[in-house]
């Protein structure tokens, strides 16, 4: 007994985190230039090393994964159903239980397939082991609490419908052989509504990185960058105007 109550103890503190968390969870890419200020201080190790083409090659690749995370997210907002997997900040919330595409492989895909390839992607893009490794840490220890206290709010607001997909769903490590075909239609409506801040964001952390190390330490910047900073903001405002102002972005009734 003393055990469980141990347990059941920490769960509560788990979810009562995972709750505080859930509602400062977009802050989280922001801390990296942050917490890792010492980044831009320092050159790029492959470029000195090997080159500018191993460079090029590399960053490439951690865009990619970043790439491959943005699209799962953007999958994801375009398929679910309004009313969920939403960018409130206030706590979870849910209409309905979503148990297919995605969520039949893993019950978080939006942070495990989503956020986690977006930050690996930038946390490699450092070049830094000793940024790298805590910045993979810390992300876990940022969602597992968000995880848990959204599948304490599911198991409650669903019983025994969350309890069935939850036994055979997993919490991290997808299992890609229980994968079922979303049941909805997509709506790009929704998908860019939902989406648009997010690719800003990964593009400005990118840009910020590459620009001011490259500025500090070679006294030059990637015009590649700025550049794609520059188009970015562009559309960023053209949608935003489009969202607030029209009903072009609005789902069609």
């Amino acid at each position: 007994m003393e055990t469980n109550a141990t347990e059941g103890t920490f769960a509560g503190k788990l979810e009562s985190l995972g709750g505080f968390l859930f509602r400062w969870r977009g802050i989280l890419p922001w801390l990296l230039p942050i917490l890792f200020w010492k980044v831009f201080l320092l050159p790029e190790y492959l470029e000195l090393t090997h080159g500018e083409l191993v460079q090029d090659a590399y960053e490439f690749l951690c865009v990619s994964l970043s790439v491959i995370g943005l699209i799962v997210r953007f999958i994801i907002r375009g398929r679910v159903p309004p009313g969920t997997s939403g960018r409130d900040t206030k706590g979870p919330k849910a209409e309905v239980l979503n148990t297919d595409g995605f969520y039949s492989v893993v019950r978080h895909p939006i942070y495990v397939l989503g956020n986690f390839p977006i930050f690996l992607g930038l946390l490699l893009f450092t070049e830094i082991w000793w940024v790298i490794v805590p910045g993979i840490v810390l992300f876990w220890l940022y969602y597992i609490p968000i995880m848990k206290a959204e599948d304490a709010f599911l198991k409650e607001r669903f019983g025994e419908k969350w309890r069935m997909w939850a036994a055979k769903t997993p919490l991290i490590l997808p299992n890609l052989k229980g994968w079922q075909p979303f049941s909805g239609p997509f709506s790009w409506r929704r998908a860019i509504r939902k989406e648009y801040t997010t690719i800003f964001v990964i593009v400005g952390l990118y840009a910020m990185i590459d620009a001011f190390r490259d500025l500090l330490t070679e006294g030059e910047y990637d015009g590649f960058w700025i550049i794609l900073l520059t188009l970015s903001g562009c559309a960023y405002a053209v949608i935003r105007f489009l969202k607030k102002h029209t009903t072009l972005l609005k789902d069609p009734h």
